[in-house]
């Protein structure tokens, strides 16, 4: 079975107030998958996260109640998410509250 940003979304929307951000990462995400060349995929990267889950879970204090599938596919949609922001503020001369994020958000 063939894993998409969408399949993911559709597993874990767990909390109603989180939506909107979702929104952003998703699509911070389908853009990053959009970039990647070859055979590889975006898919290659939660499965090397996959690999990774004791690792990953191990920098939390609480036992993360989800599988490790769920764990990689959170952790390669926020790290998209996060490169995309941190490539826009790199290219903003601005201070970092001046930011403009309606460039992520829009």
């Amino acid at each position: 079975m063939k894993h998409t940003v969408e399949a993911y979304l559709r597993k874990t929307t767990w909390r109603p107030e989180l939506y909107g951000m979702e929104s952003y990462k998703l699509d911070a995400a389908k853009r990053a998958q959009k970039q990647l060349h070859g055979d590889y995929t975006f898919e290659h990267i939660v499965d090397q996260l996959k690999d990774l889950a004791l690792q990953i879970r191990a920098c939390y204090h609480k036992y993360l109640n989800f599988s490790d599938e769920t764990l990689a596919w959170m952790m390669a949609i926020d790290a998209s998410f996060l490169l995309e922001f941190l490539q826009i503020y790199a290219m903003n001369d601005d201070e970092f509250c001046d930011c403009n994020l309606t460039l992520i958000l829009d």
